[in-house]
């Protein structure tokens, strides 16, 4: 995607087949939500080649609270849109509406047949079966930490949205690792905010915690990362076997600078 929000389908040769504005024809009040920001959200933008469509998320402001989607594009431009509405988070059906500060929309990441998606704010997970629209909530509490954000105490001071975003939990997206048929999620827990402290230190010196599920969801584990050896700025990826981390974090000893280095976790 480029910075237009539009969808740019290309060929092994990085030649230019197609361009899809995701924008088009998307009615009054939404917005597209395609992002990777440790701070706000995860929000994939998925090719489903069976379907030859696009998924990418929604923001819908003209309704309140506000509330969030996915809409499908496809390729074809006899077929029209379709729209899945998400379900508002069972903890906090208002999150859109600006009391969470940067913490305001949902993570979402897409398997062939289904959309997951999760609310950094609290720690359920949502699956939705594409055919039948039917949505399951899983509960998926962290033994490690709170499993519900506080409010901002301010909607527009943003040093209280920073101070927000360390003194509360941050639930990342839920990852698919389609050769163990199982799922995982990271999420940060709650920091002291101290002012005689940089913010960047505190935010890479935030502890980092792994959830493993089965495929029905059952939490399998819940363990507890390396402190200051990992980016916490969305630094990884699931592979169709591991979980990917990036060794890059600022408070480290070790000088990473001209190294690229991970770690494959694998159970």
């Amino acid at each position: 995607m480029d910075a237009t929000q539009s969808a740019l389908l290309l060929n092994g040769n990085g030649e230019l087949l197609r361009k899809v504005k995701l924008l088009s024809n998307l009615p009054s009040g939404q917005s597209v939500m395609v992002e990777r920001n440790y701070a706000i959200s995860t929000t994939d933008l998925y090719y489903d080649k069976i379907r030859h469509s696009l998924l990418f998320g929604i923001r819908n402001a003209s309704t309140h609270p506000v509330s969030f989607g996915v809409r499908e594009v496809f390729l074809s431009d006899s077929i029209p849109p379709v729209t899945y509405a998400l379900q508002p988070s069972v903890e906090i059906p208002d999150i859109g509406d600006g009391d969470y500060a940067n913490m305001n929309r949902p993570n979402i990441t897409f398997t062939s047949d289904k959309i997951l998606y999760n609310y950094p704010v609290e720690s359920h997970v949502y699956v939705m079966d594409r055919k039948s629209g039917k949505t399951a909530i899983h509960e998926a509490y962290s033994r490690f930490c709170k499993n519900k954000a506080d409010k901002c105490e301010s909607k527009e001071d943003y040093t209280k949205w920073e101070k927000h975003g360390v003194v509360n939990p941050h639930f990342y997206e839920v990852g698919y690792l389609p050769a163990r048929d199982m799922y995982i999620r990271l999420h940060v827990g709650e920091e002291e905010y101290n002012t005689s402290k940089k913010l960047n230190d505190i935010l890479a010196g935030r502890k980092l915690y792994l959830t493993v599920f089965d495929n029905q969801f059952n939490i399998l584990g819940e363990s507890e990362l390396a402190t200051k050896r990992y980016s916490l700025l969305t630094g990884w990826c699931m592979t169709s076997d591991a979980l990917l981390l990036y060794v890059d974090n600022p408070l480290s000893s070790e000088n990473k600078e001209e190294i690229f280095e991970y770690d494959e976790l694998r159970w």
